[in-house]
């Protein structure tokens, strides 16, 4: 593979093979776009989109959203097949609900399908980068891969609407922003009340952990 070039979710690939290659491929990408000042970021724009969507099927907001539909599922008990006559014979006319082997077992098979459904829904979306230059005013992330920001919390009807924000931090030194609208510029260093906001919308959307390259004061003193 040419050097630069990384490649993204081909079809014959499963899902577990792409996040591992995808888990290896990042650390080289991201290092890149910061060495050379992200000038070419755009190149590598399908990858980041792909292991984005990767982020988010592996994600423990994903694995509960899909445990919590599994919970209310009801399936039929059958006691006897007759396959002479293409026929079964039930325990009970009434539905039970699904065992939680069933219920963890369809959930990985859901997170490996939207792996291997690709980043397609993101392409959608115009994309900016934005960066910062200093250890001390990072850029931050929590238990989301990405968030989502607008008039509504359901995915389905976000990725629609002109006025979704979507945040993928890709490390403490720059983050994606993805708008339906496009960006009257691309690529730009965000500056310190930018910074401070976009931190205050992560510790606000957390609900387990924010983590940063630093202690941030602003964080202490809330805690405080």
């Amino acid at each position: 593979m040419p050097a630069g070039k990384v490649g993204t979710l081909l079809e014959n690939e499963t899902a577990d093979s792409a996040f591992l290659r995808l888990e290896n491929d990042y650390p080289r990408v991201r290092e890149e776009l910061v060495s050379t000042g992200y000038k070419r970021w755009t190149d590598h724009l399908e990858f980041l989109l792909t292991f984005m969507q990767m982020m988010r099927a592996r994600s423990t907001l994903f694995r509960e959203q899909k445990t919590i539909e599994g919970k209310s599922l009801l399936a039929y008990e059958i006691e006897e097949v007759y396959h002479d006559r293409n026929a079964v014979r039930l325990k009970s006319m009434t539905p039970k609900p699904v065992p939680p082997a069933f219920i963890k077992n369809r959930a990985i098979t859901q997170m490996k399908e939207e792996i291997q459904r690709g980043a397609a829904w993101l392409k959608d979306f115009c994309w900016a980068l934005r960066y910062c230059e200093s250890v001390t005013d990072p850029f931050v992330i929590s238990e989301l891969p990405f968030a989502i920001e607008g008039n509504t919390t359901e995915l389905e009807d976000a990725i629609r609407h002109p006025d979704t924000l979507i945040i993928f931090p890709l490390c403490w030194q720059a983050c994606l922003f993805g708008s339906l609208r496009r960006f009257d510029v691309d690529t730009d260093r965000f500056g310190v009340e930018d910074m401070r906001t976009t931190r205050r919308k992560y510790r606000a959307w957390a609900k387990s952990f924010v983590l940063s390259p630093v202690r941030l004061d602003e964080f202490h003193k809330e805690q405080s």
